[in-house]
Formats: structure tokens, sequence, C-alpha cells
């Protein structure tokens, strides 16, 4: 909870950004980080890693409980953008705020990247476009993972995935939960599902609402 005071009470400067990735390994052996703080409504890339990606880049389990983030686009607890990534065992609650792209987990996932046994029960709330109770937008593979939290936005909002993108994305045994509120394209599991991409033995229970006049 410290972080709420740092860099000028703006919290947390994520590890990697736009130009330098994380390429590293973290085990967090089951600990948690708890109260982490980001208020930057101005900038993308707004989560424990801005950026990840490169050679065996691995993530696993950790708690990230009760976050408070805001960013302005590509903002989730976990990761921002996530290249050549795996990611399990990993969980998060709390809230998050963005504009564009914006996950209980991960905001942005590469085709590269991927989500294994883990979850979120975070509240999204979405201004733009591409909101996902765990990932934004997936052109990656989500397997054995799920979400709770209510997610809201505007266009391609999802329970469990904003946008399932491309032949190279891939949700298995997944679920999803909690209320989805979007004014264009949402659902309860996926929000826009391209043709190419594969959802199987997965499932939503929550309530899918409209909101505004289109």
């Amino acid at each position: 909870s410290a972080t709420s005071s740092w860099n000028s009470n703006t919290g947390w400067t994520p590890v990697g950004n736009g130009t330098t990735n994380f390429t590293g390994k973290l085990d967090g052996l089951g600990h948690t980080i708890d109260s982490l703080f980001m208020n930057r409504p101005s900038v993308d890339r707004q989560a424990l890693f801005g950026q990840t990606g490169g050679s065996g880049v691995i993530i696993r389990n950790l708690g990230l409980t009760n976050v408070n983030i805001t960013g302005t686009q590509v903002s989730a607890a976990l990761i921002g953008d996530a290249y050549s990534t795996k990611v399990s065992n990993v969980y998060s609650s709390g809230t998050i705020n963005s504009g564009t792209w914006v996950g209980g987990l991960i905001a942005y996932m590469r085709s590269s990247a991927s989500i294994d046994n883990s979850y979120s029960t975070a509240t999204i709330v979405g201004s733009g476009n591409t909101a996902g109770g765990l990932a934004g937008a997936n052109e990656g593979k989500i397997e054995s993972s799920y979400s709770t939290g209510n997610v809201s936005g505007n266009t391609n909002v999802g329970g469990l995935v904003g946008v399932n993108r491309y032949s190279t994305a891939e949700i298995k045994n997944s679920y999803a939960t909690g209320n989805v509120k979007g004014s264009n394209v949402s659902g309860g599991l996926v929000g826009l599902n391209d043709t190419s991409a594969k959802v199987t033995n997965s499932y939503s229970k929550g309530t899918v609402s409209k909101v505004g006049t289109y």
C-alpha cells in the first residue's frame, strides 16, 4: 500500500515499457502483493509489468490483491502488453480503470503469450474499446482460467476476454461469471470472437446488458 505515495502520488512505476521489455522470470512462490497503486490516466501500459517479452519469460505463483490501477490504455493488474510470456498460477483482485485495452490480468496478449490456471476477480471499468475480465485482447492461449469480476466498457466487452483475435487465439476449459455492460459487441465470455479464433469447453454465467443507443 506504500506505493500510493510514490512518484508524487502516481504510484508504482511499471517494470518494462513500450521501449524496453521485462525479459526475465518471476516466481512469486505463492506470495501476495497487496494494494498495488497506479494513477496515471494519461499514460499507457499501467500494470505491475508494463511490457514483457523475450526468450522464456515466465511469471507464476503470484497474487495481486486489492489493486487500484488507472491508465489511459493497455492497463491491467499483471501485464500491460505481453509478448512471448507464460503466465501460470497468478490471480488478481481490485479495480482497474482504463480507456482502450484493459484486462484483469493482462491487457493485450500477443500470439506468443499464454495464461494457464489463473484467475481474476477484479472489477474492470473501460471507457473505450476492448475490455475483458481476464484479458482485454487475446491472440494467444488461455486455458483452465476464469474471471468473476464485473466488466464494463464501450465496444468489444467480454466477461473473460474483450477480443479473441486471429487463428492463434484459443480459449479452453475456462469461464466467466461476472456481469457485462457494453454499448456494442458485448458477450458473457467473449465480446468479439474472430471467425478463426477458437473457444472450447468454456462458458459464462452472468448478466449481459447494453448501455447507449446503438
